[in-house]
C-alpha cells in the first residue's frame, strides 16, 4: 500500500450528448487533505475523473473514462510516477503555435487520456505515465502568436503524432504542413452574414477511436468571411447562422482543401423555433434541444432563463427536449422526462414546454462494499475516497 498524497485536484465530469455524439461536462471538483481523501455524492449514470497531481510532483496528470455507477462502488484507479514531456510547438515556418490544444492518447502499456495546452508562447510541459502515446494539435478558436499580438486563425492538425516517453523528454514539436482555408457566408440577395457558426471536421474519421471529435471551430466576421488552417485533405463544413437570422442551417460534405483558395456558401431562408422550458414554473437551464430533420440535425441548449431559440429550414422535425445537469446542486433534473413531439415547420414557431417528472433514477454513493458491511449502515454512508501513490482506494465511511 502506498502513501496518501495530498493536494491532489479531482475534477468530476458527466456526459453530456450533443445530438452527434456525447461530450464531458464540468460538474464540480475537490482536493484531497492530508489523508489523500476526497468525496462526491453521485446519481446513477456515467461520469469520468481526472486526477491532476501537484506540479511540485512526478505523478501523472490522467483522465478516467466512462466510470459507470449503478449501484455503490469501489473505483480501482492509479495514481503514478511519470516522465515529463516539454518543448514549443511550431509551425513549418517556425512560429509558435500559441493556444495550441494537445490531446494525449495512451497505446502501451497504459491505456490514458492527458490534455495540455501550450501557452502564449507555444510552450508546453505535461507528466504522463512512461509510454507510446498518440498526439493531435488543434487550436479551435484562434490565439496570439508573437509578441507583437499578431493573431492567427484556429487551425486543425488531424494527423496523430506518436511520441515514445520512456524518459523525460524536451523537444519542439512541429505541426505537419497546413494551408489556409478561407471562406465567405452570404444570405439568397448576395450580402454577408456576420457570426455564423463554422465548423470543420474531416470527412474519413480517424481510425484512432476517442470520446471528442476532431474539428476546428470559426465564426464569421463583419463581412462575412472566415478562415482557417487545415491539413490538406477533404472536411465537412457546417455552416450554422445566429438563430435570430432567419437563415437555415447547411451542411457541405467533402470539400477538397489541397491549396489556399476562398469559397463562397448561401445560406437560404429559415423559420425561427422558440421557447421557454420549465419544470414546476422554474426555468429548466442547460436543456439539450435537438430538432432532427431528415438530413441534418441542430442542437440547442437552453439560457439561464429556460429559453432557447433555433434557425431552421421549412419541413418536418423530430423535436426532442432532454433535461440536463449544470452543476450538482441542480441533479433534480435528472428526474425529468424527455420531451417529444413532431413538427411541421413552415412559419415561425413558438414552442414552450413544461417537462414533467420521469422515473426516479436513484442516488448513489462510490464507496467499499467492505466498509458498508462493518458499519451497517448503508442508507446514511457517503462516497469517501482515498488517494494513494499506486492506486486509489475507499475509507471507511462516515454516518
Amino acid at each position: 500500500m502506498g502513501l496518501p498524497v495530498a493536494s491532489t485536484t479531482i475534477v468530476l465530469y458527466d456526459y453530456w450528448g450533443t445530438g452527434s455524439g456525447v461530450i464531458r461536462h464540468y460538474l464540480t471538483e475537490s482536493v484531497t487533505g492530508q489523508k489523500g481523501e476526497f468525496s462526491f455524492d453521485v446519481r446513477r449514470g456515467l461520469y469520468c475523473v481526472e486526477l491532476i497531481p501537484n506540479r511540485d510532483t512526478r505523478f501523472a496528470r490522467q483522465y478516467i473514462e466512462a466510470i459507470k455507477v449503478d449501484s455503490n462502488k469501489t473505483l480501482p484507479l492509479t495514481l503514478q510516477n511519470g516522465c515529463s514531456y516539454s518543448g514549443t510547438v511550431r509551425f513549418q515556418d517556425g512560429g509558435v503555435a500559441a493556444g495550441c490544444e494537445m490531446r494525449f492518447i495512451g497505446i502501451e502499456p497504459h491505456s490514458v487520456q492527458a490534455f495540455e495546452t501550450a501557452d502564449d508562447e507555444g510552450r508546453f510541459s505535461i507528466t504522463l505515465p512512461k509510454g507510446k502515446y498518440y498526439l493531435s494539435c488543434s487550436c479551435k478558436h484562434g490565439a496570439v502568436v508573437d509578441k507583437k499580438k499578431m493573431s492567427s486563425p484556429p487551425f486543425l492538425s488531424p494527423t496523430w503524432i506518436t511520441v515514445d516517453l520512456w524518459k523525460d523528454l524536451s523537444d519542439d514539436l512541429v505541426l505537419p504542413e497546413l494551408v489556409s482555408f478561407k471562406g465567405a457566408v452570404t444570405n439568397a440577395e448576395g450580402h454577408p452574414v456576420m457570426a455564423v457558426r463554422v465548423t470543420v471536421t474531416p470527412s474519413v474519421p480517424s481510425e484512432i477511436t476517442v470520446s471528442a471529435p476532431t474539428e476546428v471551430v470559426c465564426l464569421t466576421s463583419k463581412i462575412g468571411q472566415f478562415e482557417c488552417l487545415v491539413e490538406p485533405g477533404t472536411y465537412d463544413v457546417k455552416l450554422e447562422p445566429p438563430a435570430d437570422s432567419h437563415l437555415s442551417e447547411r451542411k457541405v460534405n467533402t470539400v477538397l482543401v489541397d491549396q489556399a483558395r476562398t469559397r463562397t456558401y448561401s445560406l437560404g431562408k429559415g423559420y425561427s423555433v422558440q421557447g421557454k422550458v420549465t419544470f414546476a414554473n422554474v426555468p429548466v437551464t442547460q436543456a439539450l434541444i435537438t430538432a432532427s430533420g431528415i438530413n441534418s440535425e441542430t442542437v440547442a441548449l437552453t439560457d439561464d432563463e429556460g429559453n432557447y431559440l433555433l434557425s431552421l429550414s421549412g419541413g418536418r422535425y423530430d423535436l426532442t427536449i432532454t433535461a440536463q445537469p449544470d452543476s450538482l446542486a441542480k441533479l433534480p433534473f435528472r428526474l425529468l422526462a424527455p420531451y417529444t413531439r413532431p413538427l411541421d415547420l413552415a412559419e415561425d414557431t413558438e414552442l414552450n414546454v413544461e417537462l414533467e417528472e420521469g422515473s426516479p433514477t436513484g442516488f448513489y454513493s462510490i464507496r467499499r462494499s467492505a466498509s458498508v458491511e462493518r458499519c451497517g449502515k448503508p442508507e446514511s454512508c457517503t462516497c469517501k475516497a482515498i488517494v494513494y501513490d499506486v492506486h486509489m482506494r475507499i475509507s471507511t465511511c462516515r454516518w
